[in-house]
């Protein structure tokens, strides 16, 4: 019996998702959502194979059709990941879920998205350039770590930030020219 338990507590452990729909793998949440989780905790092996996604809007599993409302924690970790386009259903992107996404150089965010949540992009060397729309009212801690710099016109709550530089939204950190807070002073 123990041996039989131990198994399966690695099963599920390893496999942390509901279902999976074309490359990616979802976890539902609620009787008409999904979001895109990691196939295998913190080591994407399919993932790592992957350099572009257009996340769909909906998927269908079993018969039935759910709206794709996030982008869970850790969704992408380390994977290979190049270009990414988010669709105008999700509503959040999850911690840490493009950590360590080094290749990752160009990412699309809708303006559906409410919250960018701690470490979502931290460690993406590669982003130059992010435009968060300013449907984003929370970004997390350390969000964009590493990223060039990202325009941003918005309020949201959260810091630091991360970024190298950036345009738009004082959050203690980031001291501009002017009242119009499009001339970077110091980044602190």
């Amino acid at each position: 019996i123990l041996a039989i338990c131990m198994a399966l507590f690695f099963f599920t452990t390893l496999y942390a998702y509901d279902f999976r729909y074309g490359d990616l793998c979802y976890n539902i949440i609620d009787n008409n959502k999904v979001e895109v989780t990691y196939e295998v905790y913190k080591s994407s092996s399919n993932y790592s194979k992957l350099e572009s996604v257009d996340i769909a809007n909906s998927v269908t599993y079993n018969g039935k059709t759910y709206s794709v409302c996030g982008i869970g924690d850790n969704a992408f970790w380390d994977s290979g990941l190049s270009f990414v386009t988010i669709p105008n259903s999700v509503t959040y992107i999850g911690e840490y879920a493009f950590v360590g996404c080094k290749n990752l150089t160009s990412i699309t965010i809708p303006n559906s998205v409410m919250c960018i949540l701690q470490f979502a992009f931290n460690g993406c060397s590669g982003l130059s350039f992010v435009t968060i729309p300013n449907s984003v009212t929370e970004i997390g801690t350390l969000a964009f770590s590493s990223a060039d710099h990202i325009e941003y016109a918005g309020n949201a709550t959260g810091a630091p930030w991360g970024a190298r530089s950036m345009n738009g939204y004082v959050d203690g950190y980031f001291v501009y020219v002017d009242s119009t807070m499009t001339n970077l002073l110091v980044c602190s």
